[in-house]
């Protein structure tokens, strides 16, 4: 064969390779006009203290802290008090649970050796009557701490607190407000809620009742939900938006816990986080806590795959493949990038919102941080499985052009890319891509998270 031959076959198998390279075809475009949240970080919970002081892990666990803090550009820790008793004339044996799970192991200041800036209080199991005693609960550890030079950055109400109307919402934050003021500690410990455990009509109710409150929207530093099966909706954004739908916002807008959502499913287990954390960054979420940062392994179903770092009691430890996803995410948009509004050319879910039902089949996000660097993000679920309450397109692969109207005066942009996949594709560097007036095109198929940050030009 002679080499022109050969390069002519070579051209026309890979014309036919990029003919058939994808399913379907998606533009997206950032907003450069509507004033969005400048994202503050990523966060996770710690739900005990044993690992802090246990002598196995002692020679990694340093490793550890780094990874979730530095490593995922984390700013808060959510600490839990009261979750399974926080009876109203139990307020002693609480105290006295989170002092061993937190304060006895000094576990709190080698947090903020690593960089975490808010300690975020989740009260736990919140009931019905008394509320005047639960909210006495949450001021007296807040002081108490503060005798020993110990700070908490801000609070919730009441962990996915299920038992409360309306009503019991706004007067356990003017409660709350209250104790604080009362204790000279009034803007010094945000104050945030509902916490609801998805982003659905009942808590938007819990939501907009705190908004038709003149004094309880007034001490609410932020509103706050979870990102299950449902995250951040225009609906909840509306919320700490004007009338019109204009920026900046209000409030701060908080999702304080997000967790697996496919189990020990760990093939899906990063899509999953990526598609709620790239959703919810593309509403108004500028804090995003995922459930558990690192535990003891738990032989229960779907227990591992609530936690991003599994440790084990020889000493050794694991990662859950959704880290890596994080990782890709929270080193693309880091703290202080301001985000941009991305909406879709797709008719079925414009802006691409994790929620009910059909899951989206791509979410994008794009920011510009502040060191002057662009980051834009492509998750694609498809081929996720489906069940009671989520649905997700079969496999597909997709092509998305992204455009950045800001950049269309720009020839050139290049972009470095990062790659994770399913559980086996783990955050590589995948090249450059050369973004020219506004404009990049690239791949996604199922099952992946593509990460682009541009240089500094």
């Amino acid at each position: 064969i002679s080499k022109m031959a050969h390069t002519i076959i070579i051209a026309l198998i890979l014309s036919l390779v990029s003919v058939s390279a994808y399913d379907k075809a998606a533009t997206v475009t950032a907003n450069s006009t509507l004033v969005r949240q400048t994202f503050k970080g990523f966060g996770f919970s710690m739900v005990s203290g044993d690992q802090f002081v246990d002598p196995q892990l002692a020679p990694v666990f340093e490793d550890i802290l780094y990874q979730l803090c530095e490593g995922l550009n984390a700013r808060t820790v959510k600490l839990w008090y009261g979750e399974s008793d926080f009876d109203d004339d139990n307020d002693r044996k609480a105290l006295d649970e989170f002092y061993y799970k937190y304060i006895a192991p000094n576990a709190l200041p080698r947090f903020r050796q690593h960089g975490i800036q808010n300690f975020l209080l989740a009260p736990g199991g919140p009931k019905p009557g008394n509320l005047s005693k639960q909210a006495a609960n949450i001021v007296l550890l807040i002081t108490e701490l503060r005798k020993n030079d110990t700070f908490i950055d801000a609070t919730g109400i009441g962990n996915e607190p299920g038992p409360w109307n309306d009503t019991d919402t706004t007067t356990m934050v003017k409660l709350v407000a209250q104790g604080l003021k009362d204790n000279g500690l009034q803007g010094q410990v945000k104050l945030i809620a509902p916490e609801w455990a998805s982003q659905d009509g009942t808590g938007l109710s819990r939501v907009q009742a705190c908004k038709n409150d003149s004094e309880c929207w007034a001490a609410l530093y932020g509103i706050a939900g979870h990102s299950y099966n449902m995250a951040a909706t225009s609906k909840w954004d509306a919320t700490i938006l004007d009338a019109n739908g204009q920026g900046p916002p209000q409030k701060t807008y908080w999702v304080t816990e997000a967790g697996s959502d496919g189990g020990d499913n760990f093939t899906v287990s990063g899509p999953s986080l990526a598609g709620r954390l790239v959703s919810d960054l593309n509403h108004l979420v500028d804090h995003w806590v995922w459930f558990i940062g690192a535990e003891y392994h738990d032989p229960n179903p779907g227990q591992d795959g609530m936690r991003l770092i599994i440790t084990f009691k020889n000493g050794t430890y694991a990662y859950n493949p959704a880290y890596f996803f994080a990782h890709q995410i929270t080193n693309t948009f880091e703290p202080g990038c301001s985000m941009r509004y991305t909406t879709s050319n797709s008719s079925h879910n414009t802006d691409m919102t994790w929620t009910y039902g059909q899951k989206p089949d791509y979410n994008v996000a794009i920011g510009l941080n502040a060191d002057g660097t662009w980051g834009i993000a492509v998750n694609n679920p498809t081929g996720s499985p489906s069940g009671k309450y989520a649905t997700f397109s079969p496999p597909t692969t997709y092509q998305i052009t992204v455009t950045v109207p800001e950049l269309a005066s720009v020839p050139e942009r290049v972009f470095k890319a990062q790659h994770s996949a399913r559980d086996d594709v783990r955050n590589q560097e995948a090249g450059v891509f050369v973004m020219k007036y506004g404009v990049l095109t690239m791949i996604s198929e199922p099952l992946s998270l593509w990460t682009f940050r541009s240089d500094l030009k």
